[in-house]
């Protein structure tokens, strides 16, 4: 009888850590990201394949955000996977090294607002006509109080066009 009694107790137990975790599982996959990114193709021609990028502050709260390797401080590093016709294409731009941030590297987003950047792929990658596809990659560091607290928002942003 004492074997059935901890049989039993286990298959609750287990149960309820299933449901927990399940639980914990649902509530991240809905909760909404502190930063959003968005792309979209602005102009195309034969010099230029412009793509603006959009950060978006999703919370309540002001963010500091640190804008270094990221679209919007511009071409200092690689932040996306661009594949053509699912060919990698290589960045060929310049790569910034640095130390560590300091607060005057850190700029306001504020509560619900978005900063844009219009950036030019051929500046930087070998484009042709064709199938392109761009994944953002990386993150983006974020502070809402403390300095020395920093986050990281991986985004989620992509964009499929064909040029």
């Amino acid at each position: 009888m004492n074997k059935k009694l901890n049989t039993q107790k286990r298959k609750v137990l287990s149960f309820a850590l299933f449901l927990f975790i399940s639980n914990g599982c649902a509530n991240s996959m809905t909760q909404t990201p502190p930063l959003g990114c968005n792309m979209q193709l602005v102009t195309a021609s034969a010099n230029a394949l412009n793509i603006e990028f959009t950060l978006t502050n999703n919370t309540d709260k002001t963010l500091k955000v640190l804008p270094w390797g990221t679209a919007w401080e511009g071409w200092f590093n690689r932040f996306l996977d661009v594949s053509l016709n699912k060919e990698k294409v290589e960045y060929q731009g310049p790569m910034m090294k640095r130390g560590s941030p300091n607060v005057a590297d850190f700029k306001i987003l504020a509560t619900k607002a978005s900063w844009k950047a219009t950036l030019n792929l051929r500046d930087v990658y070998a484009i042709n006509s064709g199938d392109l596809t761009l994944q953002y990659k990386g993150a983006v560091t974020y502070v809402e109080n403390d300095i020395n607290a920093p986050q990281l928002a991986f985004l989620d942003c992509a964009l499929n066009i064909q040029i």
